[in-house]
C-alpha cells in the first residue's frame, strides 16, 4: 500500500508539472524539483520521470532559478539564447510525460483509487473501517470538499473509530490489548457497514470511470 509520504510527493510532482505545462515555471527549472522516484514509490527508470533526469543532464551547466542573482548581468545575457532554446527542447520532449503524470497521479486517480478502495468494501475484500482510514488518507488529495455528500459519511466513521486495530498488522499488536478491543470492532463494523454501503456504491459510480482527461 503507498504509504502517506508518497502520497504527499506524488501531490508536489502533480502541483510542479501542471505549473510547467502552465507556463508558470519553465521546463528547466521545474525539471530540478520533480521528485524522485523512490519518494514517489515508482520504478527509477519510469517511462514519464526519464525525460526529466535527460533536461537536468543537459542543463547542468546553465545557471537556473534563484542562482541567477549572484552572475554578471552581461554573462547571463550571453548564455540566455542557449537557455532559451534549451527550454524550448525541454518543453516539446516533457509535455507529454507531464500530462501522463498528472493522468498517473492527480487528483482524478486519487478519486479512482477512493472507487476501488468502496468496491473492495462492498466486496469485503476490506473492512469497512480500514476502508474509511485509507479513504480519509486519500481525500486530501482528490480536490473532494469534506462535506461531499458520500465523503463526509466516510470521514466521520474514519474519526469515530481512530484506534480499533486493523486487520493488517494486528499479528503486531499485544495479545491483552487485542482481547479488550475486540468486542468493539464487531459492533463498529456492522455500525459502519450500515452507514457507509450507500456511500461507497455511489462513490463506485461517481469514480470509477471518471474520465482522466476530464477538469479536475
Amino acid at each position: 500500500m503507498t504509504s502517506p509520504a508518497s502520497y504527499r510527493e506524488r501531490k508536489k510532482l502533480v502541483d510542479v508539472v501542471r505549473r510547467m505545462l502552465d507556463g508558470e515555471l519553465s521546463f528547466l527549472e521545474g525539471a530540478l524539483i520533480v521528485p524522485r522516484a523512490d519518494a514517489l514509490e515508482i520504478d527509477d527508470l519510469d517511462k514519464d520521470l526519464i525525460p526529466f533526469m535527460g533536461i537536468n543532464s543537459e542543463s547542468d551547466r546553465f545557471p537556473l532559478g534563484a542562482v541567477r542573482q549572484h552572475w554578471n548581468p552581461d554573462g547571463l545575457a550571453k548564455l540566455q539564447p542557449e537557455i532559451d532554446g534549451l527550454e524550448k527542447w525541454a518543453r516539446k520532449l516533457a509535455s507529454d510525460h507531464c500530462r501522463r503524470l498528472i493522468e498517473r497521479f492527480g487528483p482524478v486517480a486519487i478519486r479512482r483509487e477512493i472507487g476501488q478502495i468502496a468496491c473492495g468494501m462492498l466486496c469485503g475484500e476490506v473492512t469497512f473501517i480500514e476502508g474509511a482510514h485509507r479513504i480519509a488518507l486519500l481525500h486530501d488529495y482528490s480536490d473532494l470538499p469534506a462535506f461531499d455528500a458520500d465523503v463526509g459519511p466516510v470521514l466521520d466513521v474514519h474519526m469515530a473509530y481512530p484506534s480499533l486495530p486493523p486487520t493488517d498488522g494486528r499479528e503486531h499488536w499485544p495479545l491483552d490489548m487485542l482481547q479488550a478491543k475486540y468486542p468493539e470492532i464487531p459492533r463498529a463494523e456492522a455500525t459502519a457497514k450500515q452507514m457507509l454501503t450507500r456511500h461507497c456504491q455511489s462513490l463506485m459510480e461517481r469514480f470509477l470511470e471518471e474520465n482522466p482527461q476530464a477538469p479536475t
